[in-house]
């Protein structure tokens, strides 16, 4: 069988019968909708060229730290309780006050524990020792 190499492969859909004006409409419609965002959104005073690490500041760092060690020392801690919630109005009240940031929140149950029971703990080997609970063991301050 004699092979046709004017045939082209693709049943007769050759490359000249694509319609290139359909490239150039979505390039045009792709363009004029990246310059209507750009126009729209318009540039952040955050959206520099400057790295991060040139914006932050050694005694801002100290300022937020005296602050949160002066709500752990107001509440106990700020990891759960009224120590968590003192933290996140801090936070909320910076972004608020310093940036445009849109703030959410999200809420959760934190589970937390109560001693049902005096703790007992002794040491077994290699000679039996019993531990005197509020003596030689004491628990991690509760929340």
């Amino acid at each position: 069988m004699p092979s046709s190499e004017s045939q082209p492969l693709l049943g007769g859909v050759s490359a000249s019968s694509k319609r290139p004006w359909r490239y150039v409409v979505v390039a045009v419609l792709a363009a004029f909708w990246i310059i209507v965002v750009f126009l729209v959104v318009g540039r952040s005073e955050f959206a520099t060229t400057r790295p991060l690490s040139s914006r932050i500041h050694v005694r801002n760092i100290f300022h937020h730290l005296r602050a949160f060690q002066e709500i752990a020392d107001v509440h106990g801690n700020r990891a759960t309780g009224p120590g968590y919630d003192a933290s996140t109005r801090y936070v909320i009240s910076q972004l608020e006050e310093k940036t445009d940031c849109v703030i959410s929140t999200q809420h959760f149950k934190v589970p937390v524990w109560t001693e049902m029971s005096p703790v007992v703990v002794a040491r077994v080997k290699p000679e039996k020792v019993d531990f005197q609970a509020g003596v030689d063991v004491s628990l991690h301050r509760k929340t």
